[in-house]
Protein backbone atom coordinates (compact mmCIF):
# COMPACT_ATOMS: atom_id res chain seq x y z
CA UNK A 1 0.00 0.00 0.00
CA UNK A 2 1.36 3.26 -0.75
CA UNK A 3 0.28 6.47 0.94
CA UNK A 4 1.35 10.16 -1.35
CA UNK A 5 2.19 12.78 1.10
CA UNK A 6 2.48 16.24 -1.44
CA UNK A 7 4.49 16.76 -4.76
CA UNK A 8 8.26 18.28 -4.63
CA UNK A 9 7.97 21.64 -5.85
CA UNK A 10 11.20 22.16 -8.63
CA UNK A 11 13.72 25.09 -8.80
CA UNK A 12 13.25 27.21 -11.87
CA UNK A 13 15.41 25.97 -14.66
CA UNK A 14 17.54 28.39 -15.39
CA UNK A 15 18.38 32.06 -14.84
CA UNK A 16 16.38 34.96 -16.36
CA UNK A 17 17.42 36.09 -19.86
CA UNK A 18 19.71 39.01 -20.21
CA UNK A 19 19.68 42.61 -22.40
CA UNK A 20 21.03 42.04 -25.25
CA UNK A 21 23.74 45.04 -26.49
CA UNK A 22 21.73 44.40 -30.17
CA UNK A 23 18.53 46.16 -28.42
CA UNK A 24 20.70 49.42 -28.16
CA UNK A 25 22.42 49.58 -31.54
CA UNK A 26 22.16 52.23 -34.21
CA UNK A 27 20.24 54.92 -32.47
CA UNK A 28 20.31 57.73 -34.71
CA UNK A 29 18.74 56.15 -37.44
CA UNK A 30 15.71 54.52 -35.56
CA UNK A 31 12.64 56.33 -35.55
CA UNK A 32 11.04 56.01 -31.87
CA UNK A 33 7.77 57.04 -30.98
CA UNK A 34 4.69 55.83 -28.54
CA UNK A 35 2.27 53.27 -29.61
CA UNK A 36 0.37 54.25 -26.09
CA UNK A 37 -2.08 57.57 -26.39
CA UNK A 38 -0.99 60.38 -24.01
CA UNK A 39 -3.27 61.26 -20.88
CA UNK A 40 -5.75 63.98 -22.66
CA UNK A 41 -5.61 67.39 -21.20
CA UNK A 42 -8.94 68.85 -19.79
CA UNK A 43 -10.87 70.31 -22.77
CA UNK A 44 -10.23 67.65 -24.72
CA UNK A 45 -13.36 66.40 -26.48
CA UNK A 46 -11.43 62.95 -26.59
CA UNK A 47 -11.34 62.85 -22.37
CA UNK A 48 -13.64 60.09 -20.82
CA UNK A 49 -16.99 61.47 -19.39
CA UNK A 50 -17.59 61.41 -15.90
CA UNK A 51 -18.64 63.60 -12.83
CA UNK A 52 -18.30 67.36 -14.65
CA UNK A 53 -17.65 66.48 -17.95
CA UNK A 54 -20.50 68.55 -19.23
CA UNK A 55 -22.80 68.18 -22.06
CA UNK A 56 -22.41 66.76 -25.05
CA UNK A 57 -20.34 68.10 -27.77
CA UNK A 58 -20.74 66.91 -31.88
CA UNK A 59 -17.01 66.22 -32.45
CA UNK A 60 -15.62 66.53 -35.89
CA UNK A 61 -11.87 66.20 -35.01
CA UNK A 62 -10.45 62.68 -35.66
CA UNK A 63 -10.71 60.31 -33.59
CA UNK A 64 -7.64 59.14 -31.35
CA UNK A 65 -7.25 55.82 -32.91
CA UNK A 66 -7.75 57.94 -36.56
CA UNK A 67 -4.69 60.41 -35.19
CA UNK A 68 -2.37 57.38 -34.15
CA UNK A 69 -2.82 55.55 -37.61
CA UNK A 70 -1.74 58.72 -39.27
CA UNK A 71 1.16 59.16 -37.71
CA UNK A 72 2.05 55.32 -38.19
CA UNK A 73 2.06 56.68 -41.95
CA UNK A 74 4.39 59.49 -41.83
CA UNK A 75 6.98 56.91 -40.50
CA UNK A 76 9.54 56.56 -43.26
CA UNK A 77 9.58 52.69 -44.91
CA UNK A 78 13.36 52.58 -44.09
CA UNK A 79 12.88 53.30 -40.57
CA UNK A 80 9.89 50.82 -40.11
CA UNK A 81 12.89 48.09 -41.73
CA UNK A 82 15.03 48.98 -38.70
CA UNK A 83 12.13 48.92 -36.48
CA UNK A 84 11.30 45.41 -37.46
CA UNK A 85 14.71 44.61 -37.57
CA UNK A 86 15.59 45.49 -33.89
CA UNK A 87 12.71 43.84 -32.68
CA UNK A 88 13.05 41.00 -34.17
CA UNK A 89 17.16 40.62 -32.85
CA UNK A 90 15.69 41.54 -29.28
CA UNK A 91 13.05 38.33 -29.91
CA UNK A 92 16.10 36.47 -30.77
CA UNK A 93 18.76 37.82 -28.03
CA UNK A 94 16.06 36.94 -25.24
CA UNK A 95 15.23 33.47 -26.49
CA UNK A 96 19.26 32.78 -26.77
CA UNK A 97 19.22 34.01 -23.07
CA UNK A 98 16.59 31.63 -22.16
CA UNK A 99 18.48 28.63 -24.53
CA UNK A 100 21.88 29.65 -22.80
CA UNK A 101 20.28 29.43 -19.01
CA UNK A 102 18.93 26.46 -19.57
CA UNK A 103 21.87 24.68 -21.20
CA UNK A 104 24.00 26.00 -18.50
CA UNK A 105 22.07 24.44 -15.19
CA UNK A 106 21.45 21.21 -17.54
CA UNK A 107 25.23 21.30 -17.37
CA UNK A 108 25.57 21.81 -13.89
CA UNK A 109 23.12 19.38 -12.95
CA UNK A 110 25.25 17.15 -15.23
CA UNK A 111 28.83 17.48 -13.79
CA UNK A 112 26.74 17.66 -10.31
CA UNK A 113 25.15 14.17 -10.44
CA UNK A 114 28.33 12.47 -11.96
CA UNK A 115 30.37 13.80 -8.88
CA UNK A 116 27.69 12.48 -6.88
CA UNK A 117 28.62 9.04 -4.52
CA UNK A 118 25.76 6.59 -6.30
CA UNK A 119 24.82 9.66 -8.63
CA UNK A 120 23.29 8.79 -12.47
CA UNK A 121 22.56 11.41 -14.81
CA UNK A 122 19.09 9.81 -15.31
CA UNK A 123 17.40 6.49 -13.76
CA UNK A 124 16.07 6.22 -16.96
CA UNK A 125 18.86 5.34 -19.06
CA UNK A 126 20.75 3.78 -16.08
CA UNK A 127 18.52 0.78 -16.49
CA UNK A 128 19.96 0.39 -20.29
CA UNK A 129 22.43 -1.64 -20.29
CA UNK A 130 25.06 0.21 -23.09
CA UNK A 131 28.10 -2.64 -23.01
CA UNK A 132 29.58 -5.76 -21.54
CA UNK A 133 33.08 -6.86 -20.99
CA UNK A 134 34.36 -10.19 -19.94
CA UNK A 135 36.30 -10.05 -16.85
CA UNK A 136 37.69 -12.12 -14.36
CA UNK A 137 37.11 -9.50 -11.36
CA UNK A 138 35.23 -7.14 -10.57
CA UNK A 139 36.60 -3.07 -10.83
CA UNK A 140 40.03 -2.77 -8.95
CA UNK A 141 40.39 0.64 -9.58
CA UNK A 142 38.81 4.17 -10.50
CA UNK A 143 40.70 6.38 -13.17
CA UNK A 144 40.18 9.93 -13.78
CA UNK A 145 37.93 10.84 -16.69
CA UNK A 146 35.79 8.18 -16.43
CA UNK A 147 37.94 4.93 -16.74
CA UNK A 148 38.05 1.75 -14.18
CA UNK A 149 40.76 -1.03 -14.07
CA UNK A 150 39.76 -4.51 -14.31
CA UNK A 151 41.59 -8.04 -14.63
CA UNK A 152 41.45 -10.28 -17.49
CA UNK A 153 43.95 -13.64 -16.67
CA UNK A 154 47.31 -12.48 -16.29
CA UNK A 155 46.03 -8.76 -18.03
CA UNK A 156 45.22 -5.99 -16.47
CA UNK A 157 42.92 -3.59 -18.83
CA UNK A 158 41.06 -0.22 -18.11
CA UNK A 159 37.93 0.22 -19.49
CA UNK A 160 36.22 3.55 -20.55
CA UNK A 161 32.57 3.33 -18.95
CA UNK A 162 30.70 5.31 -21.30
CA UNK A 163 31.31 3.02 -24.37
CA UNK A 164 32.81 0.09 -22.85
CA UNK A 165 35.81 0.93 -25.07
CA UNK A 166 39.37 -0.52 -24.15
CA UNK A 167 41.70 1.99 -23.32
CA UNK A 168 45.08 0.00 -22.34
CA UNK A 169 46.02 -3.06 -21.59
CA UNK A 170 49.25 -4.63 -19.63
CA UNK A 171 50.15 -8.00 -19.17
CA UNK A 172 51.15 -8.59 -15.35
CA UNK A 173 51.74 -12.61 -15.15
CA UNK A 174 50.01 -14.98 -12.79
CA UNK A 175 47.70 -14.25 -9.44
CA UNK A 176 47.37 -10.21 -10.61
CA UNK A 177 45.40 -7.84 -7.80
CA UNK A 178 45.21 -4.14 -8.41
CA UNK A 179 44.21 -1.18 -6.21
CA UNK A 180 43.37 0.79 -4.65
CA UNK A 181 39.72 -0.68 -5.11
CA UNK A 182 36.62 1.11 -4.15
CA UNK A 183 34.19 -0.50 -1.73
CA UNK A 184 32.00 2.50 0.48
CA UNK A 185 29.93 4.92 -2.42
CA UNK A 186 32.32 7.79 -2.17
CA UNK A 187 34.97 5.97 -2.65
CA UNK A 188 34.04 5.61 -6.54
CA UNK A 189 34.18 9.25 -6.63
CA UNK A 190 37.86 8.95 -5.71
CA UNK A 191 40.05 8.33 -8.90
CA UNK A 192 43.36 7.32 -8.58
CA UNK A 193 46.22 8.83 -10.76
CA UNK A 194 48.58 5.47 -10.07
CA UNK A 195 46.81 1.61 -9.97
CA UNK A 196 49.62 -0.62 -8.27
CA UNK A 197 49.76 -4.23 -9.02
CA UNK A 198 50.87 -7.40 -7.04
CA UNK A 199 51.66 -10.58 -9.37
CA UNK A 200 53.59 -13.57 -8.88
CA UNK A 201 53.69 -16.97 -6.41
CA UNK A 202 53.84 -15.60 -2.18
CA UNK A 203 56.88 -17.02 -2.43
CA UNK A 204 57.98 -14.50 -5.54
CA UNK A 205 55.70 -11.40 -5.63
CA UNK A 206 56.46 -8.23 -7.14
CA UNK A 207 54.56 -5.41 -7.39
CA UNK A 208 54.11 -3.23 -10.35
CA UNK A 209 53.15 1.17 -10.50
CA UNK A 210 50.93 1.84 -13.49
CA UNK A 211 50.30 5.45 -14.63
CA UNK A 212 46.32 6.48 -15.44
CA UNK A 213 47.05 6.00 -19.05
CA UNK A 214 48.98 2.33 -18.82
CA UNK A 215 52.21 3.54 -19.13
CA UNK A 216 54.83 1.54 -16.51
CA UNK A 217 55.93 4.16 -13.83
CA UNK A 218 58.35 0.95 -12.28
CA UNK A 219 58.10 -2.47 -10.46
CA UNK A 220 60.17 -3.79 -7.47
CA UNK A 221 60.71 -7.65 -6.35
CA UNK A 222 58.59 -8.23 -2.84
CA UNK A 223 60.56 -11.62 -2.83
CA UNK A 224 58.67 -14.18 -0.35
CA UNK A 225 55.44 -12.63 1.62
CA UNK A 226 54.11 -15.85 2.48
CA UNK A 227 54.06 -14.73 6.15
CA UNK A 228 52.70 -11.18 4.81
CA UNK A 229 49.46 -9.62 3.97
CA UNK A 230 50.23 -6.97 1.01
CA UNK A 231 48.11 -5.06 -0.68
CA UNK A 232 47.93 -1.95 -3.17
CA UNK A 233 47.09 1.31 -1.65
CA UNK A 234 46.80 5.19 -2.62
CA UNK A 235 49.65 7.19 -3.97
CA UNK A 236 52.06 4.81 -5.57
CA UNK A 237 51.97 3.22 -2.05
CA UNK A 238 51.52 -0.73 -0.88
CA UNK A 239 50.23 -1.56 2.72
CA UNK A 240 52.02 -3.96 4.55
CA UNK A 241 51.15 -6.08 7.23
CA UNK A 242 53.84 -8.35 9.16
CA UNK A 243 53.18 -9.91 12.52
CA UNK A 244 54.85 -8.67 15.24
CA UNK A 245 56.04 -12.81 16.35
CA UNK A 246 55.33 -16.42 15.39
CA UNK A 247 52.32 -17.02 14.29
CA UNK A 248 51.00 -20.53 15.64
CA UNK A 249 49.55 -23.43 13.70
CA UNK A 250 46.27 -23.71 13.28
CA UNK A 251 44.51 -25.48 16.63
CA UNK A 252 42.02 -28.48 15.15
CA UNK A 253 39.31 -29.65 18.01
CA UNK A 254 36.92 -32.71 18.21
CA UNK A 255 33.75 -30.75 18.75
CA UNK A 256 32.82 -27.34 17.81
CA UNK A 257 31.85 -26.81 21.64
CA UNK A 258 35.47 -27.31 22.35
CA UNK A 259 36.83 -24.58 20.12
CA UNK A 260 33.70 -22.46 21.83
CA UNK A 261 34.58 -22.72 24.65
CA UNK A 262 38.42 -21.81 24.25
CA UNK A 263 37.13 -18.45 22.69
CA UNK A 264 34.59 -17.30 25.04
CA UNK A 265 37.11 -18.31 28.28
CA UNK A 266 39.75 -15.67 26.49
CA UNK A 267 42.30 -18.21 26.62
CA UNK A 268 43.91 -17.64 23.08
CA UNK A 269 46.91 -15.87 23.14
CA UNK A 270 48.99 -14.86 19.98
CA UNK A 271 51.11 -11.95 18.60
CA UNK A 272 49.92 -8.46 17.36
CA UNK A 273 50.64 -6.96 13.82
CA UNK A 274 52.45 -3.82 12.73
CA UNK A 275 50.55 -2.06 9.55
CA UNK A 276 53.23 -0.46 7.06
CA UNK A 277 52.23 2.43 4.11
CA UNK A 278 55.84 1.74 1.77
CA UNK A 279 56.15 3.34 -1.04
CA UNK A 280 55.78 0.59 -3.64
CA UNK A 281 58.80 1.53 -5.74
CA UNK A 282 61.57 1.79 -3.19
CA UNK A 283 60.27 0.74 -0.04
CA UNK A 284 60.58 3.57 2.30
CA UNK A 285 58.10 3.71 4.99
CA UNK A 286 55.96 6.68 4.81
CA UNK A 287 53.77 5.55 8.11
CA UNK A 288 53.25 2.75 10.40
CA UNK A 289 51.12 1.44 13.17
CA UNK A 290 50.70 -1.29 15.90
CA UNK A 291 47.90 -3.31 16.54
CA UNK A 292 48.41 -5.11 19.71
CA UNK A 293 46.98 -9.09 20.15
CA UNK A 294 43.36 -8.62 21.71
CA UNK A 295 41.93 -12.59 22.89
CA UNK A 296 38.88 -11.48 23.24
CA UNK A 297 38.53 -10.28 19.80
CA UNK A 298 37.34 -13.85 18.34
CA UNK A 299 35.18 -13.22 15.26
CA UNK A 300 37.29 -14.05 12.73
CA UNK A 301 38.94 -17.24 14.67
CA UNK A 302 37.01 -19.86 14.09
CA UNK A 303 37.39 -21.61 10.53
CA UNK A 304 36.04 -25.32 9.39
CA UNK A 305 38.38 -27.83 7.83
CA UNK A 306 36.98 -31.41 6.41
CA UNK A 307 33.80 -30.20 8.78
CA UNK A 308 36.15 -30.06 12.00
CA UNK A 309 36.31 -26.36 13.48
CA UNK A 310 40.06 -25.24 13.97
CA UNK A 311 41.03 -21.80 15.59
CA UNK A 312 43.51 -20.27 12.69
CA UNK A 313 45.34 -17.05 13.92
CA UNK A 314 47.15 -16.54 10.93
CA UNK A 315 44.02 -16.25 8.81
CA UNK A 316 42.32 -13.06 8.06
CA UNK A 317 41.41 -10.05 5.19
CA UNK A 318 42.93 -6.86 4.97
CA UNK A 319 41.01 -3.90 2.94
CA UNK A 320 43.04 -1.36 1.41
CA UNK A 321 40.84 0.78 -0.13
CA UNK A 322 41.07 4.28 -1.30
CA UNK A 323 40.05 5.89 2.19
CA UNK A 324 39.96 3.06 4.47
CA UNK A 325 42.69 0.69 5.65
CA UNK A 326 40.65 -2.35 7.31
CA UNK A 327 42.95 -5.50 9.29
CA UNK A 328 40.88 -8.48 10.70
CA UNK A 329 42.79 -11.33 12.10
CA UNK A 330 41.69 -13.49 14.99
CA UNK A 331 42.72 -11.37 17.61
CA UNK A 332 44.08 -8.28 15.62
CA UNK A 333 41.37 -5.66 14.10
CA UNK A 334 42.31 -1.94 13.63
CA UNK A 335 40.97 0.66 11.42
CA UNK A 336 43.68 3.10 9.50
CA UNK A 337 43.56 6.10 7.48
CA UNK A 338 45.87 6.88 4.47
CA UNK A 339 48.66 8.71 5.52
CA UNK A 340 48.80 12.12 3.47
CA UNK A 341 45.05 12.82 4.34
CA UNK A 342 43.73 15.96 3.09
CA UNK A 343 41.92 15.82 6.69
CA UNK A 344 44.97 15.25 8.68
CA UNK A 345 43.57 13.10 10.84
CA UNK A 346 45.56 10.57 13.23
CA UNK A 347 45.86 7.61 11.19
CA UNK A 348 45.14 5.47 13.95
CA UNK A 349 41.54 5.47 14.58
CA UNK A 350 41.00 2.72 16.52
CA UNK A 351 42.67 -0.93 17.74
CA UNK A 352 40.19 -4.07 19.04
CA UNK A 353 42.25 -3.06 22.48
CA UNK A 354 40.41 0.31 22.37
CA UNK A 355 36.86 -1.24 22.08
CA UNK A 356 36.40 -0.31 18.08
CA UNK A 357 35.25 -3.08 16.11
CA UNK A 358 32.79 -4.47 13.13
CA UNK A 359 33.43 -2.07 10.22
CA UNK A 360 35.04 1.35 8.46
CA UNK A 361 32.58 3.72 6.58
CA UNK A 362 33.80 6.41 4.29
CA UNK A 363 30.80 8.53 4.24
CA UNK A 364 29.54 10.89 1.39
CA UNK A 365 30.03 13.73 3.67
CA UNK A 366 33.36 13.33 4.66
CA UNK A 367 35.39 11.27 7.58
CA UNK A 368 35.48 8.06 8.11
CA UNK A 369 32.70 6.39 9.97
CA UNK A 370 33.67 3.82 12.28
CA UNK A 371 31.44 1.69 14.90
CA UNK A 372 32.03 1.02 18.43
CA UNK A 373 30.63 -1.90 20.18
CA UNK A 374 27.74 -2.18 17.78
CA UNK A 375 25.60 1.03 19.28
CA UNK A 376 27.82 3.80 18.31
CA UNK A 377 29.79 5.61 15.26
CA UNK A 378 32.27 7.66 15.55
CA UNK A 379 33.17 9.60 12.72
CA UNK A 380 36.66 10.73 12.68
CA UNK A 381 38.52 12.48 10.04
CA UNK A 382 36.83 15.97 9.60
CA UNK A 383 38.28 19.35 8.85
CA UNK A 384 36.68 21.21 11.90
CA UNK A 385 37.05 18.50 14.31
CA UNK A 386 40.38 16.00 13.56
CA UNK A 387 39.84 14.42 16.93
CA UNK A 388 36.37 12.94 15.91
CA UNK A 389 32.34 13.58 17.36
CA UNK A 390 30.83 10.31 18.93
CA UNK A 391 27.43 10.13 17.33
CA UNK A 392 24.25 8.83 19.76
CA UNK A 393 23.82 6.19 17.77
CA UNK A 394 24.66 4.21 13.98
CA UNK A 395 25.74 6.65 10.82
CA UNK A 396 23.01 5.67 8.23
CA UNK A 397 25.47 6.67 5.20
CA UNK A 398 23.30 6.87 1.85
CA UNK A 399 23.65 4.40 -0.93
CA UNK A 400 23.39 6.55 -3.04
CA UNK A 401 22.85 10.93 -3.34
CA UNK A 402 22.24 13.40 -6.13
CA UNK A 403 25.37 15.08 -4.76
CA UNK A 404 23.31 18.46 -2.98
CA UNK A 405 24.28 17.24 0.64
CA UNK A 406 21.40 17.06 3.05
CA UNK A 407 21.75 15.76 6.92
CA UNK A 408 23.64 13.05 8.40
CA UNK A 409 21.04 10.30 9.69
CA UNK A 410 21.76 8.16 12.62
CA UNK A 411 19.77 5.69 13.82
CA UNK A 412 19.00 5.19 17.60
CA UNK A 413 17.36 3.11 20.05
CA UNK A 414 14.30 5.96 19.64
CA UNK A 415 14.47 6.20 16.07
CA UNK A 416 16.51 8.27 12.83
CA UNK A 417 18.32 11.51 14.08
CA UNK A 418 18.93 14.15 11.11
CA UNK A 419 21.86 15.53 12.26
CA UNK A 420 23.11 19.50 10.15
CA UNK A 421 25.93 18.41 8.56
CA UNK A 422 27.73 21.50 9.47
CA UNK A 423 26.75 21.47 13.26
CA UNK A 424 26.76 17.49 14.66
CA UNK A 425 26.58 18.62 18.17
CA UNK A 426 23.58 21.10 17.71
CA UNK A 427 19.88 20.81 17.57
CA UNK A 428 18.45 17.91 15.46
CA UNK A 429 17.22 19.16 12.22
CA UNK A 430 14.40 16.54 12.93
CA UNK A 431 13.64 13.50 14.19
CA UNK A 432 11.60 10.84 13.37
CA UNK A 433 10.17 7.83 15.56
CA UNK A 434 10.59 3.94 15.43
CA UNK A 435 7.17 2.25 15.11
CA UNK A 436 5.73 1.17 18.16
CA UNK A 437 4.97 -2.50 16.53
CA UNK A 438 8.09 -2.95 15.73
CA UNK A 439 9.84 -1.92 19.13
CA UNK A 440 7.55 -4.51 20.22
CA UNK A 441 8.86 -7.69 18.27
CA UNK A 442 12.74 -6.66 19.24
CA UNK A 443 14.54 -7.44 22.63
CA UNK A 444 17.07 -5.05 22.13
CA UNK A 445 15.91 -1.08 20.14
CA UNK A 446 19.07 -1.09 18.58
CA UNK A 447 18.07 -4.38 16.65
CA UNK A 448 15.46 -1.76 14.87
CA UNK A 449 19.04 0.58 13.91
CA UNK A 450 20.68 -2.44 12.84
CA UNK A 451 18.33 -3.35 10.06
CA UNK A 452 17.88 0.09 8.55
CA UNK A 453 19.12 1.60 5.71
CA UNK A 454 19.52 4.53 3.45
CA UNK A 455 19.23 3.81 0.22
CA UNK A 456 18.78 7.26 -1.45
CA UNK A 457 19.42 10.92 -0.46
CA UNK A 458 18.55 13.88 -2.79
CA UNK A 459 17.49 17.40 -1.89
CA UNK A 460 13.85 16.84 -1.27
CA UNK A 461 13.79 13.23 -0.02
CA UNK A 462 15.54 10.29 1.83
CA UNK A 463 14.58 6.92 1.45
CA UNK A 464 15.00 5.23 3.97
CA UNK A 465 14.35 0.91 4.28
CA UNK A 466 13.00 -0.29 7.91
CA UNK A 467 13.01 -2.81 10.25
CA UNK A 468 11.19 -5.92 7.71
CA UNK A 469 12.25 -4.46 4.74
CA UNK A 470 9.75 -1.83 4.00
CA UNK A 471 10.19 1.72 2.26
CA UNK A 472 9.27 5.27 3.14
CA UNK A 473 9.99 8.52 2.09
CA UNK A 474 10.86 11.20 4.43
CA UNK A 475 11.03 14.88 3.69
CA UNK A 476 14.69 15.89 3.73
CA UNK A 477 13.60 19.24 4.81
CA UNK A 478 11.31 18.41 7.72
CA UNK A 479 11.42 14.36 8.57
CA UNK A 480 7.52 14.46 7.68
CA UNK A 481 6.18 10.96 6.25
CA UNK A 482 5.56 11.82 2.33
CA UNK A 483 4.80 8.22 1.38
CA UNK A 484 5.23 4.16 2.48
CA UNK A 485 5.42 1.18 0.94
CA UNK A 486 5.45 -2.29 2.67
CA UNK A 487 6.48 -4.25 -0.81
CA UNK A 488 7.58 -2.11 -3.78
CA UNK A 489 7.87 -5.12 -6.09
CA UNK A 490 6.72 -8.92 -6.12
CA UNK A 491 8.64 -11.20 -3.56
CA UNK A 492 9.99 -7.79 -2.07
CA UNK A 493 12.33 -9.17 1.26
CA UNK A 494 10.96 -12.81 0.88
CA UNK A 495 12.84 -13.32 -2.21
CA UNK A 496 14.63 -10.12 -3.33
CA UNK A 497 16.84 -8.04 -1.23
CA UNK A 498 18.48 -4.37 -2.13
CA UNK A 499 22.03 -4.64 -3.08
CA UNK A 500 22.76 -1.25 -3.97
CA UNK A 501 20.81 1.84 -5.33
CA UNK A 502 21.77 4.82 -7.76
CA UNK A 503 19.71 7.57 -8.05
CA UNK A 504 19.47 11.17 -10.12
CA UNK A 505 17.65 12.60 -8.19
CA UNK A 506 14.02 12.33 -9.22
CA UNK A 507 14.29 8.73 -8.99
CA UNK A 508 16.13 5.82 -7.64
CA UNK A 509 17.25 2.53 -9.46
CA UNK A 510 17.17 -0.12 -6.70
CA UNK A 511 19.15 -3.19 -7.93
CA UNK A 512 17.63 -6.23 -6.04
CA UNK A 513 19.40 -10.18 -5.08
CA UNK A 514 17.73 -12.97 -4.58
CA UNK A 515 17.32 -15.20 -7.22
CA UNK A 516 19.53 -18.08 -7.92
CA UNK A 517 21.19 -16.81 -10.92
CA UNK A 518 19.65 -13.32 -11.71
CA UNK A 519 19.10 -9.83 -10.56
CA UNK A 520 16.19 -7.85 -10.38
CA UNK A 521 16.24 -3.91 -11.31
CA UNK A 522 13.40 -1.62 -10.34
CA UNK A 523 13.18 2.08 -10.94
CA UNK A 524 11.31 4.12 -8.46
CA UNK A 525 9.47 7.75 -8.28
CA UNK A 526 11.06 9.25 -5.27
CA UNK A 527 7.75 11.60 -5.34
CA UNK A 528 5.36 8.50 -4.45
CA UNK A 529 6.64 5.38 -4.02
CA UNK A 530 5.54 3.64 -7.19
CA UNK A 531 7.92 1.72 -9.00
CA UNK A 532 7.53 2.67 -12.48
CA UNK A 533 9.59 0.16 -14.24
CA UNK A 534 11.49 -3.25 -13.81
CA UNK A 535 13.17 -6.14 -15.33
CA UNK A 536 15.46 -8.89 -14.12
CA UNK A 537 18.99 -9.76 -15.48
CA UNK A 538 21.04 -12.87 -16.17
CA UNK A 539 23.76 -13.09 -13.46
CA UNK A 540 24.88 -13.61 -9.70
CA UNK A 541 26.30 -9.74 -8.60
CA UNK A 542 29.82 -10.41 -7.11
CA UNK A 543 30.06 -6.88 -6.13
CA UNK A 544 27.79 -3.93 -5.24
CA UNK A 545 27.37 -1.71 -7.64
CA UNK A 546 29.11 1.43 -8.40
CA UNK A 547 28.89 5.17 -10.26
CA UNK A 548 31.96 6.34 -12.48
CA UNK A 549 31.11 9.75 -14.18
CA UNK A 550 27.31 9.11 -14.02
CA UNK A 551 27.23 5.31 -15.43
CA UNK A 552 26.09 2.90 -13.62
CA UNK A 553 28.40 -0.24 -12.87
CA UNK A 554 27.89 -3.70 -12.16
CA UNK A 555 29.95 -7.05 -11.73
CA UNK A 556 28.05 -10.21 -12.32
CA UNK A 557 29.04 -14.11 -12.40
CA UNK A 558 27.61 -16.89 -14.03
CA UNK A 559 27.89 -19.36 -11.42
CA UNK A 560 30.80 -21.08 -12.68
CA UNK A 561 34.61 -20.77 -11.72
CA UNK A 562 37.80 -22.32 -13.68
CA UNK A 563 41.17 -22.90 -12.59
CA UNK A 564 44.15 -21.50 -15.00
CA UNK A 565 47.35 -22.90 -14.21
CA UNK A 566 50.21 -23.11 -16.58
CA UNK A 567 52.70 -26.16 -17.94
CA UNK A 568 54.18 -26.68 -14.18
CA UNK A 569 50.84 -26.71 -12.52
CA UNK A 570 51.10 -23.06 -11.13
CA UNK A 571 47.42 -21.32 -10.71
CA UNK A 572 47.77 -18.47 -13.29
CA UNK A 573 44.21 -17.24 -12.25
CA UNK A 574 40.50 -17.86 -11.19
CA UNK A 575 38.21 -17.56 -14.22
CA UNK A 576 34.67 -17.15 -12.38
CA UNK A 577 33.31 -16.93 -15.56
CA UNK A 578 32.28 -12.97 -14.68
CA UNK A 579 31.38 -9.66 -16.81
CA UNK A 580 31.24 -6.22 -16.09
CA UNK A 581 27.99 -3.78 -17.40
CA UNK A 582 27.80 -0.62 -18.07
CA UNK A 583 24.87 1.89 -18.62
CA UNK A 584 24.20 4.66 -20.76
CA UNK A 585 24.78 8.36 -18.98
CA UNK A 586 21.43 9.59 -19.67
Amino acid sequence: MIRPRRARERAPDGPPARYSPAMSRRRGSMAVFDLEPEEPAAGDPGAPLGEGAGPDIDDERPSRTERTLARLRRVPRRAWAITAGVVAAAVVATGAGVAAGTAFAERQRVERLAAAPGGVVGVEAALDEAWTVDTDSSVLAVLPDGGVVVRDGADVLAVDVATGDERWRRTLGSMVDCGPTPVDPAEWTMPVDQVVCLSGEADDRTVTVLAADGAVVGERSLGDVTDLMVAPAPDGMIVVVEPDGPVPEPRRFSSDEKAYRVLDEGRLDGPGATLRYEDALTGGVHASVAAPFDPEETDDCLTWMNERAEIDLAGGSLRSSPGVVELRRCGVRIIWAPPGDARGMDPELGTAADGWWQSAVRSVDGGIAVQRSGQRHLLAGLDDDPEGVLLSGLLLDPRSTDGTGGPRLVATTTGLVALEPDDLAGEPRWEWSWDPEDLAIVTDPMELAWSTQVLARTADVVLVQLFGGGLVGLDAETGQERWSVDEPVEGWVDELWPFGAVTDGHEVLLLLSGAEDSYTLARLDLDDGRVVAQESRDGVPGWYPGTVDGHLVVHTSDGTSTTVTDEGGHVVHEDPGAALHGSAAG
